[in-house]
């Protein structure tokens, strides 16, 4: 028995079961966003979407639970080996360990973590958007020195904070530390920042070296934007959106929308925007780079924000698009180092008194 989520086009929802080459079982919308990951055990399989969720499946398609608990798209998830556990990796800059359909632990890190995956004497690997790899274990003689992980840990909070403060509401609760635990820790260097909650509410605290106590900067909660309105489109849909960039595709076809939304992966936007155009996936890259450039690091991979308004991005190279007639219109002029003028206007004004009156040309042109 194998199975894949097929996904023929940027909004496909819909899991396919298949039994060698044949398709035995299709669950439509299966999931209320794209399907992004798709992972099998001997006795089950999973699924991973945009919508946040990850979902457990019977091989004959019938849903047995959904693990919710991200706060953004989950771009990844897997069996950890036969230990009944599950590793799912997303945008909200979380590795999630579920266990019996519950989460048991939350490791927060400094970006997204694009994919997880457990390792034969059951440590865990994250690959994550800060461009490091890191390898998690339960084993205390493997594991890194105490002021290495503590450093880790003040890392991915901070930058956390930073995106929370953007707008992002992806830090973990429960990776936060209890406030009643702050009179007894010290910081490490003046201008340290943490996270501290209190009573359900994450609050930041800067530290005092000289008074030796930590001041208060404030609740972690975003300021919003404005949205902007889009009409819709076959690719993207109405609705509103924090930003619609305008993507220069040339004097031949002028600048086309491009919507999107903080929290939305900008790799994708990009190609979804090529495939509606009818231009070279090639071109992505450089969207893409513009749609971070524009929206700001947080505001193109789970929070952060950046001014509504955003430059032209640069010119794309459009690929044409089907012509409507093989000679016309002509859209490059066509130049002759060399020419005899009276036969060239000569045989312009016979293919002129061919053609219809109403399509004849006068005099003047």
């Amino acid at each position: 028995m194998g199975c894949q989520a097929h996904s023929r086009n940027p909004k496909d929802k819909t899991l396919r079961v298949f039994r060698g080459t044949e398709c035995v079982h299709k669950i439509d919308e299966a999931h209320g966003d794209i399907i992004r990951a798709i992972a099998s055990s001997t006795s089950f399989i999973a699924t991973a979407s945009n919508d946040s969720v990850v979902k457990m499946w019977s091989f004959d398609g019938a849903q047995i639970t959904a693990l919710s608990g991200h706060q953004s798209f989950v771009y990844g998830v897997t069996f950890a080996g036969d230990s009944g556990e599950i590793l799912s990796s997303s945008d909200d800059c979380t590795l999630k360990v579920w266990c019996d359909a519950q989460c048991k632990q939350s490791i927060v890190h400094a970006g997204t973590v694009w994919q997880a995956t457990s390792l034969p004497n059951a440590d865990i690997v994250t690959a994550c958007a800060d461009m490091c790899v890191r390898v998690w274990t339960r084993d205390p003689a493997r594991m890194a020195p105490e002021a290495e992980r503590t450093t880790q840990q003040e890392i991915a909070q901070q930058a956390n904070v930073a995106a929370a403060q953007k707008g992002s509401s992806s830090v973990p609760m429960d990776s936060v530390i209890d406030i009643a635990k702050m009179p007894t820790m010290v910081g490490k260097k003046n201008g340290e920042i943490k996270m501290f909650n209190d009573n359900g509410t994450v609050f930041a605290y800067m530290w005092n070296a000289g008074a030796r106590i930590w001041d208060k900067v404030g609740e972690v909660m975003g300021s919003q934007q404005p949205k902007k309105h889009y009409d819709g489109d076959p690719v993207f849909p109405a609705g509103e959106y924090d930003f619609i960039f305008d993507v220069d595709l040339g004097a031949s076809f002028g600048t086309k929308p491009l919507p999107f939304n903080r929290g939305q992966n900008p790799l994708v936007a990009a190609e979804s925007f090529c495939s509606r155009e009818q231009i070279h996936k090639g071109n992505s890259e450089q969207i893409r780079q513009f749609i971070i450039q524009n929206a700001g690091e947080d505001g193109a991979s789970g929070g952060g924000s950046a001014p509504a308004a955003a430059p032209s991005a640069p010119e794309a190279t459009p690929y044409p698009k089907e012509a409507q007639a093989k000679l016309f219109p002509v859209m490059q002029p066509a130049v002759f180092k060399d020419g005899k003028f009276d036969a060239i206007q000569g045989k312009i004004l016979e293919f002129n008194s061919q053609v219809e009156e109403s399509l004849k040309l006068d005099p003047v042109e």
